[in-house]
């Protein structure tokens, strides 16, 4: 009974404000359960005709209840296509949910999402409303999920108690014939509808693989809905086509090109295989990405920083590609190594960690610094536009709030080797330019307690909390579960350490 509370309030259809859309998305809603169904009910069938799983139980017919076994008797008969129809409709709104019959409260979801359309913006709080019901019933299943163990192994321990260890024999094979009967519909049948939609069902599988690991537990679905729409709702995914937004919805659209050379053999073809490489790598990105988003949620990180590696293959000098880059990009870090078997070619922007001596009246002072660089926008074609991107940016709640947590962590970092007291943020905010790009950057400082060493100073700054995220050590946790290839040099430092004590390092990034 619980599940169907769940449908209705998660339909996404109740939440729709164009008739149009309702009647299109409700159509197809009835038109692929109905279908979907059906198919899986036959796979079932056949299966269960060659497997007979039921077989061997040693149960005494006699001794079943021929009460509850004529109710499925009276209910077995054909019905034809005109009450199959009539069926759909309950005979009261609450009929539907206490029967728990999904295509009643299909039907009636539909008919709800009309009436809330006609509402116009007077509809909005009663959305609000009904998704707030629905977090009521996903802890309700949260709840029964918990429970679920210790009524399966109940009615394991009356089962064998009945019939005795034997019975466990044909159970096993049951059980298997469920199971294979689900991974073919999910390969076959699904996997062949997502083949369709250009969806790999395989990387969903293992985006979902939590949720398939409790329904193998409970034996139920249900238990793993609640958990599965929040983690496709954080992933970004709506519960309706068209929802009331709460905000104007993006616009920005990502395109994939590749280039090819048509005086190469196979050249279309090799140019299809590149871009279905790229595909994969977004929608694992994507999933990436939607894992973080879900750690965050859960309070186990404020931010992270998840990144994907782009190769492209170089065939003229290095040194030529760095000549290029200075001329093009010239930043604060410039640097060209030479390793014999690969080069390294990198325009840094942002330094990692600085120490230095500076004169005072109270004597010399060695002090540390780091200047988070976290906020970007293009630079502007005339000067009225490079300020008014630059005003955009300082005036962009997501970007402000980013950079306010970086300057925190900037001052854990430095008040571990820091004198008590002298942790301070000496530049807050200010707009670096450089030739494409413009940043929002800040300065903090302290000075360095006594007896510690450039490495120690390395030791509590790096990595960098702008490549990785805040609290940093959970952040490169999760980045060294969902990203697929090690970083390598990117994310590290480049610099020098000097004999006199001072340090400037920076952080690898816009580097080949």
């Amino acid at each position: 009974m619980v599940i169907g509370p769940i449908i209705f309030v998660v339909t996404g259809i109740a939440g729709m404000q164009d008739m149009k859309k309702v009647g299109r998305v409700g159509g197809k809603a009835l038109f692929y359960f109905e279908v979907v169904s059906t198919i899986a009910l036959l796979i079932g069938l056949l299966l269960a005709h060659l497997f007979k799983p039921g077989a061997n139980f040693n149960i005494d017919i006699a001794s079943l209840d021929q009460n509850a076994v004529s109710q499925y008797a009276h209910a077995a008969p054909a019905a034809t296509f005109i009450e199959f129809i009539l069926n759909i409709i309950p005979e009261t709104i609450f009929d539907a949910f206490s029967k728990g019959d999904i295509l009643q409260i299909l039907l009636i979801s539909i008919i709800f999402g009309a009436a809330l359309s006609s509402l116009g913006e007077r509809g909005k709080l009663v959305v609000e409303v009904v998704d707030k019901i629905s977090n009521v019933f996903f802890e309700m299943v949260k709840i029964i999920t918990k429970l679920a163990p210790l009524g399966a192994l109940g009615a394991m321990a009356f089962t064998i108690r009945k019939y005795g260890v034997g019975s466990l024999l044909p159970l096993i094979k049951l059980m298997a014939t469920f199971y294979f009967t689900a991974i073919l519909f999910i390969v076959v049948v699904l996997g062949g509808i997502a083949r369709f939609v250009r969806f790999n069902i395989f990387r969903y599988l293992v985006f979902i693989k939590e949720e398939l690991l409790i329904v193998l537990g409970t034996s139920s679905s249900e238990s793993a809905l609640p958990q599965l729409m929040q983690k496709l709702e954080k992933m970004g995914c709506s519960k309706s086509q068209e929802q009331i937004p709460k905000r104007s919805p993006p616009t920005t659209k990502l395109y994939l090109i590749v280039y090819i050379d048509p005086a190469k053999p196979e050249a279309y073809a090799s140019a299809k295989r590149r871009l279905q490489d790229l595909a994969a790598k977004l929608h694992d990105y994507l999933a990436a990405v939607a894992k973080a988003k879900e750690a965050i949620a859960e309070g186990e990180l404020m931010q992270v920083q998840v990144g994907q590696r782009i190769s492209k293959p170089y065939r003229d000098a290095p040194l030529s590609l760095y000549r290029a880059l200075r001329s093009i990009n010239p930043s604060p870090y410039m640097y060209y190594y030479n390793f014999g078997d690969f080069q390294i070619v990198g325009a840094s922007p942002e330094i990692l960690v600085r120490q230095e001596v500076r004169a005072s009246a109270a004597g010399d002072k060695q002090i540390v610094t780091i200047r988070p660089l976290a906020g970007t926008r293009p630079r502007g074609a005339t000067p009225e536009l490079d300020e008014k991107l630059a005003t955009e940016l300082l005036e962009d709640p997501k970007e402000i709030a980013e950079h306010v947590m970086l300057i925190d962590l900037a001052r854990n970092d430095v008040g571990r080797i820091a004198k008590t007291g002298t942790v301070v943020v000496t530049e807050k905010m200010a707009i670096e330019k450089y030739s494409h790009v413009q940043h929002i950057v800040s300065s903090v400082e302290g000075e360095l307690l006594a007896n510690l060493s450039n490495i120690d100073i390395l030791c509590a700054t790096f990595p960098a909390g702008t490549l990785t995220g805040a609290p940093k050590v959970r952040a490169m946790e999760l980045i060294d579960q969902v990203e697929p290839v090690k970083r390598g040099i990117y994310g590290g430092a480049v610099g020098y350490i000097s004999f006199n004590g001072e340090m400037d390092v920076a952080i690898t990034i816009r580097t080949a």
